[in-house]
């Protein structure tokens, strides 16, 4: 189980209500979920529909599945609670440094410059402005595909 710890660096976590949870049949405001569970509700799905707004007044059932953003122990905690069932932990994409900052956006400026005076297409000051940023590694390969 410590691999799906160091894999998932995020602090978003999908997990299922199971059967024999103590939050059945409780509004979310009066389980004391968030100080109970280190986290809080950001929607829920019932029966293929998504609830993310009015969550306190939600009454949990069953099957339920709730979006959790999550304090930094909690898949330690919980993932082998009878409270509910760990789907995934969701990865976010980590913010950009600085230092990729100081490339990204002249880089860009640069795109806009070269299209808006005509000295190349858009798709040509595009492709150009993400050669410059694969090769110096600002974007992954991945990322500018």
């Amino acid at each position: 189980m410590e691999s799906v710890y160091k894999r998932y660096n995020s602090n978003l976590v999908e997990v299922v209500v199971s059967h024999s949870s103590p939050l059945i049949n409780k509004k979310i405001k009066n389980s004391n979920f968030r100080a109970q569970y280190n986290a809080a509700i950001v929607a829920i799905r019932r029966k293929n529909q998504q609830i993310s707004s009015g969550i306190g007044n939600i009454i949990i059932k069953p099957g339920d599945t709730l979006l959790l953003l999550t304090g930094k122990d909690f898949l330690k905690s919980w993932s082998n609670s009878r409270d509910f069932y760990l789907v995934s932990g969701i990865e976010t994409e980590e913010p950009i440094g600085p230092d990729k900052t100081k490339i990204i956006i002249p880089t860009l400026i640069g795109v806009i410059a070269l299209a808006s005076f005509q000295l190349l297409s858009i798709l040509q000051a595009a492709l150009l402005g993400m050669i410059i940023l694969t090769v110096t590694k600002s974007i992954t390969t991945t990322e500018a595909k």
